[in-house]
């Protein structure tokens, strides 16, 4: 069951507050009515890096809705790299892109999507060189 701990909780109930933290996170309600959520700061990190991976993924999945043939780097967002790529080669980015966001939502670490995207753009770097 969900406890919304009050402001005025947290000088008289901290252990608590900040053991329920620990355990998942605290929901804190101030004297204004905010609602303010205590976690802990690896928790947090991981939730930001996931929303910063959600526009990317937005993007990669519009562009490849797009034929191979009208597709833009700028489609890309951010991943504006993969115009490097052909079409078998993005699509095999878009699966292994999924294959890490996966696995990085099951062990609650990012670092499966950093060495998917870093590889693959080093990849990508390699290709325009060998092209210039």
């Amino acid at each position: 069951m969900e406890h919304v701990f009050l402001a005025s909780d947290l000088a008289q109930k901290r252990r608590e507050v900040i053991d329920e933290a620990r355990s998942d996170f605290a929901q804190i309600r101030d004297t204004d009515g905010t609602s303010l959520v205590m976690l802990e700061q690896v928790r947090f990190d991981f939730l930001r890096g996931m929303l910063a991976v959600v526009p990317k993924w937005v993007m990669l999945d519009l562009a490849l809705g797009r034929p191979y043939g009208e597709r833009r780097s700028t489609d890309f967002g951010e991943l504006a790299w993969l115009g490097a790529f052909d079409d078998d080669d993005q699509i095999a980015f878009r699966r292994e892109l999924l294959e890490a966001i996966n696995l990085a939502v099951a062990n609650a670490d990012l670092s499966t999507i950093k060495v998917c995207l870093d590889d693959w753009r080093r990849t990508a770097q390699a290709l325009s060189n060998e092209k210039s």
